[in-house]
């Protein structure tokens, strides 16, 4: 959770489950070193129990969640039912309420946003502990908290779902800013891939508001 470290500046932690420990390290520590040297934090890996380890991040605060962004990506994308979940956030306030929400996968990216920010977002402004599964089909977020910090959280998440649900339904083709990109039809599945699971990581990772549209010939892209 998160709380002003020792060792200067802010301090957070992830739990995540042991089986995935080693895609989030890497061989010989490549990829925790590549976190902690692209972050600047200081990012430890203990065990918690038989099950879960634990990192705990030490740094500015902008560091801490960069680092804390890039663990809970590549835990996800190691497996996405292993994270102590979206990710288990313990800096989320416990309380007797409990609220579920399920929406199409392709809205995923737009509600947790670039490396989690947005979704990060509602745990600092609500209180509420906020946790986001997917499957192939949908994803489902899960909040719990006091009946105000679940009530906020279940505001935010459905203006982030409608934001991203317009996102796909405006024409962003017509974005003067934007940028569009045209590909054999053949390549439109490679995209989109399976339930549309490749355009929406896609979404998630850049932040950015993408449209395929499939035609007989071609299959063209905009970015906005």
């Amino acid at each position: 959770s998160r709380s002003r470290s020792r060792y200067g500046g802010s301090s957070d932690s992830v739990l995540i489950r042991r089986a995935v420990m080693g895609r989030v390290i890497g061989k010989g520590g490549v990829i925790i070193n590549q976190i902690r040297q692209e972050t600047g934090a200081r990012v430890d890996a203990e065990d918690r129990d038989e099950d879960h380890c634990e990192f705990k991040i030490f740094g500015s605060e902008d560091q801490v969640q960069r680092a804390k962004s890039m663990i809970l990506e590549r835990a996800d994308k190691a497996n996405p039912s292993s994270l102590g979940d979206y990710g288990r956030d313990r800096g989320g306030e416990d309380g007797p309420e409990k609220e579920e929400l399920e929406f199409p996968i392709g809205l995923f990216g737009g509600i947790i946003g670039a490396r989690g920010a947005k979704i990060q977002e509602v745990r600092q402004n609500t209180g509420a502990r906020v946790v986001v599964e997917k499957d192939q089909d949908t994803c489902r977020v899960i909040m719990s908290g006091s009946e105000e910090a679940v009530e906020r959280a279940r505001k935010m998440i459905k203006s982030l779902a409608d934001e991203a649900k317009d996102g796909d339904d405006k024409h962003i083709e017509d974005d003067p800013d934007g940028e569009r990109l045209e590909f054999p039809v053949s390549a439109a599945g490679r995209i989109i891939g399976s339930r549309g699971s490749q355009i929406s990581e896609v979404r998630a990772r850049s932040g950015a508001n993408i449209k395929v549209e499939k035609n007989e010939d071609s299959c063209v892209v905009y970015l906005s």
